[in-house]
């Protein structure tokens, strides 16, 4: 496939969930850098392994890149990954809020001293 794309005027679009991340080299099956630099690779290293990335940030990042890709007059080659990225970006996903730590901080307390009997008892409310 590779060889086909690289005579062409295709770039790739990394629909990975783990291959955004720059530290995580091994189990991800991410391009080594001879194809990275033969091929435009999109959403490849982008982020280190200690930032959030959601299928919002994926679906928000993949737009721009085929857009730009589409610009140049390139084709765009949505790549491997996660099947629920793919999804949430042909298909859409809701709007939701940004997560608000307060909120996570506070429900982490409320939560840390009960025992599994008393979660379970809330979830039933």
């Amino acid at each position: 496939m590779f060889s086909r794309i690289s005579s062409q005027r295709a770039e790739l679009v990394s629909a990975d969930a783990l291959q955004v991340y720059r530290q995580m080299d091994i189990g991800t099956a991410k391009p080594d850098a001879e194809t990275l630099s033969r091929i435009p690779h999109h959403l490849v290293n982008i982020i280190d392994y200690s930032e959030n990335f959601s299928v919002g940030d994926f679906c928000t990042r993949a737009d721009e890149a085929v857009k730009g890709i589409v610009q140049r007059g390139n084709l765009p080659v949505l790549s491997g990954g996660t099947a629920f990225y793919l999804k949430s970006w042909l298909m859409g996903m809701p709007a939701t809020p940004a997560s608000n730590p307060q909120i996570r901080a506070a429900l982490e307390l409320h939560w840390s001293d009960k025992s599994e009997e008393e979660l379970k008892r809330e979830l039933e409310l």
